[in-house]
């Protein structure tokens, strides 16, 4: 569903603003407004990526300890 919502956004992009100033000003404030959620997820997978990391290693240096 969200595909098909993009590809009509892509479409009614194209169609409606024929001018290039309009085209690139819309890519400018549609990249600052995403830019906010970009970087939220970005930095709400690195803890995750680090805790991971950090609990194999300490999984796997435990194992070591018993073998």
């Amino acid at each position: 569903m969200p595909l098909g919502f993009g590809l009509m956004a892509v479409q009614i992009y194209l169609n409606s603003y024929e001018k290039q100033l309009h085209r690139i000003t819309l890519i400018i404030v549609g990249l600052l407004l995403s830019l906010g959620g970009i970087t939220d997820m970005f930095f709400e997978m690195i803890p995750a990526l680090y805790i991971g990391y950090l609990l194999l290693l300490s999984h796997c240096s435990m194992v070591h300890l018993f073998l």
